[in-house]
């Protein structure tokens, strides 16, 4: 009866011992790693370091190698290769870095926003969307995270940024829209400063641009107005910070990406029917993406790490996340 009992025992032990490996294996298998791309990005620092000077810290971005998401029905965890990083801002008075990505190895896995230590940048968590949008632009207004969602046409989406804290100490977290919100063109670039929300449309031919600002209030927006931006082309982000506006061009995997910085001291991006030229202008390494402008420096986000792009010829991939001192830029 004794050894009937120990073999009972050791056999539950045994299945236990089995059981308890192959979660923690499943676990780890759909995890969003921290790597470096097996291209070298010298060709991107060196371009910045001789066109804008050398940049004050660099931040390796999450996910380029392999990301943790849901397929594109959303019912599975899975893992993807070819995430692009798009856009990025600070949440939670800096407390945390949001930097969004979407699924550029044509399998319709779902976007996701990676979630990261504001003060060391050290990656956190992944927050995974439900829907496979691009992602273009993102936003924090204190208590909703807004994205851009052009593939449905003239909205942006917003999440409880309470449901995304949730995620600190898990491997993922999956978010749900909490409000879908039609604005007057299709959004690329977004973000929100002096209490609106500013958002416009990419153009690969256009050299003016009319950006549209909403004020927030919960889940509703009410446009405010609109200014024009003149001399600039092929916008991709947008950050705004008291009288300073800085918007990023690239366009294709070969060319050379700008940097424009604006000045409104008067009015500080509030007054609708305005036109504006930039200030001062920088070139940048090739497809840069997001950016945003912090008390006292202001980061940049750029897309040619990803799969899909950082192995094609001249494309000066950068697995970084980049930023210079405002004083370098002529901001403030």
């Amino acid at each position: 009866m004794k050894r009937k009992l120990r073999k009972a025992i050791l056999f539950l032990l045994c299945v236990s011992m089995l059981c308890s490996c192959m979660t923690v294996s499943g676990f780890a298998a759909n995890v969003t790693t921290v790597a470096s791309i097996p291209q070298s990005s010298t060709s991107a620092l060196t371009y910045q370091r001789l066109h804008v000077g050398a940049v004050n810290a660099k931040y390796t971005v999450p996910g380029l190698m392999q990301t943790v998401t849901r397929d594109s029905t959303g019912k599975s965890v899975t893992t993807c290769k070819g995430m692009v990083p798009q856009a990025m801002t600070f949440a939670g008075n800096g407390k945390y870095l949001l930097i969004s990505a979407y699924c550029g190895c044509g399998a319709k896995h779902r976007s996701v926003i990676y979630m990261l230590d504001g003060d060391t940048k050290e990656y956190l968590t992944t927050l995974v969307l439900d829907s496979d949008m691009h992602v273009g632009g993102i936003a924090w207004d204190g208590t909703y995270i807004w994205v851009c969602d052009s593939a449905s046409g003239k909205n942006l989406r917003a999440y409880k940024y309470s449901s995304a804290l949730n995620a600190i100490g898990h491997n993922y977290w999956t978010l749900s829209t909490a409000a879908t919100k039609a604005v007057a063109t299709t959004p690329s670039y977004l973000c929100y400063a002096n209490g609106y929300l500013y958002v416009g449309a990419f153009s690969s031919t256009a050299t003016t641009a009319t950006i549209y600002f909403y004020s927030v209030k919960g889940t509703t927006l009410t446009k405010k107005g609109s200014f024009t931006v003149n001399g600039v082309s092929k916008i991709q982000g947008i950050s705004i910070r008291g009288n300073s506006m800085v918007l990023t061009s690239s366009y294709g995997r070969t060319n050379a990406s700008k940097v424009y910085v604006f000045t409104d001291k008067t009015n500080q991006f509030k007054k609708t029917g305005v036109t504006y030229k930039a200030a001062k202008s920088f070139n940048f390494a090739n497809m840069v993406e997001g950016c945003y402008i912090g008390s006292s420096y202001t980061y940049f986000l750029f897309e040619s790490g990803a799969a899909t792009y950082r192995a094609s010829k001249n494309t000066r991939p950068l697995d970084q996340c980049i930023r210079y001192k405002n004083t370098t830029l002529g901001i403030g």
